[in-house]
């Protein structure tokens, strides 16, 4: 059975946020129609009606609109809306017919226009991302506008604490995407979620799953002030279909070009994220086509029955190179997906830019870039955008053509790097904000451009050689600890280069990886503590990183911190730490953890280790950042003990708990002797001559093992493993690296790229600190394992971060972890 993939085509209006204020209104209340040569597929035969009703906080000026705008996910939120007028039907009352294709999921936002069009913010005070209903019937959907960008809400709150479970099994259904009222949040592990800072009312709540394995949900949910509206929700799971999806590539056009399906869900590129130039797609993360003999391109695809797939072609990503129809506009197709296997055969009718000829861009890299790595090429038409990767042609050549959207740009600046990682692993002629030394403006005519990449960026050379210890070292049982911890950091562009970063570790010897998952709290007035798409990796992404440690030989520890939205000091001073504030904090922090138990054990993680800088202030007789009390609930070692037992409910591995030094010690948890292991990171200054002499660390580092780290250990009589974390700078053996003449607090050091002009890079400095602490670490048996904080997975860098990927620590390391360790 044959079907012809429906294009859904968006009428361009919005090329830059400069240009808003150009676009035009679409006074015809309906989505663009399609070309009269496209035939409509047989799984799309009927069409309903929705009607939006939007109440506005207050009334327009003279002169203003309001609009409804259908987003384009594929191709970015910031691109190719639809934008319809709606009708006044009083002051503060307007309303929009929209007829669509039975089972379409529409994402869309409110917009306000005048002089300058103002957008729908929520709550928060944030841009709403967008809203979302399900066109299952003709239906009408009633939605309170909450706040303007220049009209922020100060009304009274209410929140939805719910839980998502499926129909029939009773499991829980998760990660969901949950919007209500211009907010959304994901759901934890065990189904959970909570919304905060609603407005009192009626809101339509919708469950969306990231991959579509389980069919949208809707209802409506009312609001009340001060209080908790639950929802139980139950959803039946969704059969999968086979898909095949043929493309022919336009007429005349290269052959072998590697052609990509970038859509709306997971398995396709989506992140759900706000990226870089207003993007949600990344290439890299879209699967490749297959090349048939006949020219065509072919893909199979399972994917749950009754998906909503919005898709497109691209060479590119959804921005870039996306396939254009027969006029020159952006095109998305739309594909209901049926309950019998289908194959869908779509014509492209073409890559280029109406009156442009395309940009080649030929690349010659240095021989020293690390085998494996991939080139890519990031533009900035207006602003930097998500890097596209090159295609390889061998002996360290690449190649680029850029056929699209150059209609629609002037002179673009463009630079290349490495991994994707732009304005870090760049071209040194072109390495951060001086990328705009290399430009083109779009022309009728064809252009070539020859670049030579001289010398990469924070690419490590030559330097002094550090001094190992000859004769025999002592091996260490086969027990014995050496680790590499990732970075509490992320984005969506790194996933592809996990397997390069755990080749690099095993490579070290290291046989073990702990991975740093993240969420993020979006305000302390209450604690929000949620997992962010963009900035935390989600379930699917940590779990295909738990799966490639493996397969590379690596055992894997999970080791989750949250992330403050401003700096600790501010935050928990601000933060009323009132009873009911914390006990909200222990409730998200609760979900938080939990999640993570659940995810290491699902996915069969050795290690859970759980403690940070972060959650000092929340032990029993905690102490603020500044060193004052922070009034913890009288009963917090209790809620410790019952939150630990809560998590050996969920995870059956190993539970250590991290302390960093000194910090952490200075009010030590009685609670300790509730894990299995203790993972202390050395913070502690260690030499105070610039250059350190090794001598002098060694000494330092023997005086702390034998006093407070080892008295620890005894007292509460579990196994130590020692972390280390010291940055390539002047300074980094004392403790205090001096910018401005202050200490930078530790935090910073964690970032990757980091380059600091008042602070001197010194990769040798590095290298010698580990090998001081790694020879000390040799000599004292009673430690349980070492490991090495903070390394940055996408791409190896010689900059000023504590991470050792691409400098000369990296190799002291494989000196030390083969001691210990004989291969």
């Amino acid at each position: 059975m044959k079907k012809k993939g429906k294009p859904f085509i968006f009428t361009l209006f919005l090329v830059f946020p400069l240009l808003l204020n150009a676009c035009s209104w679409v006074d015809i209340p309906q989505i663009a129609p399609l070309p009269p040569e496209s035939p409509k597929p047989a799984n799309i035969s009927k069409l309903v009606e929705l009607e939006f009703i939007a109440r506005l906080p207050s009334p327009v000026e003279t002169g203003q609109s309001v609009a409804l705008e259908v987003l384009d996910e594929v191709t970015g939120l910031a691109f190719n809306p639809t934008r319809m007028k709606m009708n006044a039907q009083s002051a503060d009352i307007y309303s929009l017919k929209l007829t669509v294709n039975v089972g379409s999921v529409i994402k869309y936002r409110y917009i306000r226009d005048g002089n300058i069009p103002v957008y729908e913010y929520n709550s928060l005070g944030k841009q709403v991302r967008y809203r979302m209903v399900l066109a299952s019937a003709p239906a009408v959907i009633h939605d309170a506008i909450t706040a303007w960008s220049n009209l922020p809400y100060a009304g009274p709150f209410g929140r939805i604490i719910g839980r998502i479970l499926d129909q029939e099994t009773g499991e829980p259904v998760s990660p969901s995407l949950v919007t209500t009222c211009g907010q959304e949040t994901i759901s934890s592990s065990d189904g959970t979620f909570t919304i905060d800072h609603l407005p009192p009312g009626i809101h339509n709540l919708v469950v969306y799953s990231l991959d579509g394995s389980y069919p949208v949900f809707q209802q409506e949910a009312e609001v009340a002030e001060n209080s908790a509206t639950p929802a139980d929700i139950r959803i039946p799971s969704a059969p999968f279909s086979e898909v095949t999806f043929i493309a022919t590539p336009p007429s005349g056009s290269l052959m072998g070009l590697p052609i990509r399906l970038v859509g709306n869900i997971y398995p396709l590129g989506n992140t759900y994220a706000n990226l870089r130039g207003g993007m949600n797609v990344l290439a890299s993360r879209a699967p490749l086509l297959k090349l048939r003999e006949d020219g065509k391109y072919e893909i199979k695809l399972r994917l749950p029955v009754g998906l909503d797939l919005r898709y497109k072609y691209t060479i590119g990503d959804g921005f870039w190179n996306a396939e254009r129809d027969g006029s020159g506009q952006w095109i998305t197709r739309q594909l209901i997906v049926p309950p019998t296997p289908v194959t869908v055969e779509d014509q492209i009718a073409s890559w280029s830019s109406p009156g442009k000829g395309p940009v080649t861009f030929r690349v010659e890299v240095p021989g020293s870039t690390p085998p494996g790595e991939t080139i890519s090429i990031q533009f900035n038409p207006y602003g930097w955008t998500e890097p596209i990767p090159m295609w390889p042609l061998g002996n360290n050549r690449w190649l680029y053509i850029l056929y699209s959207p150059l209609d629609m740009i002037g002179e673009t600046s463009y630079r290349i790097c490495r991994n994707e990682q732009c304005g870090i692993a760049d071209d040194l002629q072109t390495k951060g904000t001086e990328g705009l030394s290399r430009s083109f403006t779009p022309q009728p005519d064809s252009q070539v451009f020859e670049i030579k990449v001289a010398e990469w960026n924070w690419m490590a050379g030559a330097s002094d050689p550090v001094t190992v210890p000859g004769g025999s070292i002592p091996q260490k049982p086969e027990s014995f600890m050496t680790a590499i911890e990732l970075v509490p950091d992320y984005h969506p562009s790194w996933q592809p280069y996990f397997t390069q970063a755990f080749e690099s570790i095993a490579k070290i010897n290291a046989n073990r990886v702990i991975l740093s998952p993240t969420w993020h709290y979006s305000g302390n007035i209450p604690p929000m503590l949620q997992l962010v798409a963009g900035v935390d990796a989600s379930w699917y992404d940590v779990s295909e990183q738990i799966n490639l440690a493996k397969q590379k030989g690596l055992t894997v520890a999970v080791h989750p911190t949250t992330s403050l939205d401003k700096p600790a000091l501010l935050w928990w001073n601000e933060a009323p730490r009132d009873s009911n504030w914390w006990q909200t904090w222990f409730d998200r922090y609760e979900a938080f953890l939990l999640h993570h138990a659940d995810l290491a054990q699902r996915n069969h993680a050795e290690i859970l280790i759980i403690g940070e800088t972060n959650i000092l202030p929340a032990f029993p007789n905690g102490i603020l950042p500044d060193g004052r009390g922070s009034n913890a609930p009288g009963d917090a070692e209790l809620r410790w003990r019952d939150l630990i037992s809560k998590v050996r409910e969920r995870f059956k591995g190993q539970i250590g708990w991290f302390l960093p030094y000194p910090e952490g010690f200075k009010n030590i948890p009685p609670f300790l002797n509730e894990v299995d292991q203790l993972y202390v990171l050395l913070e502690a200054p260690l030499s105070n001559q610039d250059p350190p002499e090794e001598a002098e660390i060694s000494s330092n580092m023997e005086r702390l093992l034998e006093t407070d780290l080892r008295s620890l250990r005894d007292r509460f009589d579990k196994p130590m493993i020692l972390g280390i974390a010291y940055p390539s700078v002047r300074g980094a053996a004392s403790g205090c690296v001096r910018s401005s003449d202050a200490c930078l607090p530790a935090t910073v050091f964690y970032q990757g790229g980091l380059e600091i002009p008042s602070v001197e890079t010194d990769l040798r400095i590095q290298a010698v600190i580990y090998n001081a602490i790694l020879h000390v670490v040799s000599r004292n048996d009673w430690l349980a394992g070492v490991f090495s904080a903070g390394f940055y997975p996408p791409v190896g860098i010689a900059d000023q971060s504590v991470s050792i990927n691409g400098k000369p620590a990296a190799d002291v390391l494989w000196f030390w972890f083969n001691q210990f360790h004989p291969r």
